[in-house]
């Protein structure tokens, strides 16, 4: 078997000193990399599934996370059941146990030991609060 080297689509540069820089946002896949090309200081949360990821705790820019997961939708066009989804169902499930062993590969992080992945139970967390704070703002013109 041949050597197969992995690309990342993250711009990954090499200083004196051997560590890895990124520039911009380590978002996997996207070619071109970070759409804005500076670090984010807020951001959403990626988890990387390899416990010595420098990237960790990195977040990427929301225009970035977008620009994959409509990359990763056209990507499931044409991979196995995702085909017969709609685009909606490709969306939903791109993330979670449908979806995600269809588009891992396309996943890697730039740290290149693990994936790159969305951190569901932040943004399920997200969710819960908005509801939350739009329920507590209905509740005193209901009295």
């Amino acid at each position: 078997m041949g050597n197969r080297s992995r690309k990342s689509s993250a711009r990954v540069s090499e200083s004196s000193d051997e560590a890895k820089r990124v520039e911009g946002c380590a978002i996997p896949f996207l070619k071109g990399g970070c759409r804005v090309g500076s670090p984010p200081s807020e951001g959403l949360p990626m988890v990387c599934t390899s416990e010595k990821c420098e990237f960790k705790d990195q977040p990427v820019h929301a225009c970035c996370l977008e620009a994959l997961e409509d990359a990763l939708v056209k990507e499931l066009e044409h991979i196995g059941p995702g085909r017969c989804w709609t685009a909606t169902q490709r969306r939903d499930n791109i993330w979670h146990r449908r979806g995600l062993p269809l588009i891992q590969r396309l996943c890697r992080c730039p740290c290149k030991h693990g994936l790159r992945l969305l951190d569901v139970n932040f943004m399920e967390d997200e969710q819960r609060r908005a509801q939350a704070a739009v329920v507590e703002t209905e509740e005193p013109h209901q009295r």
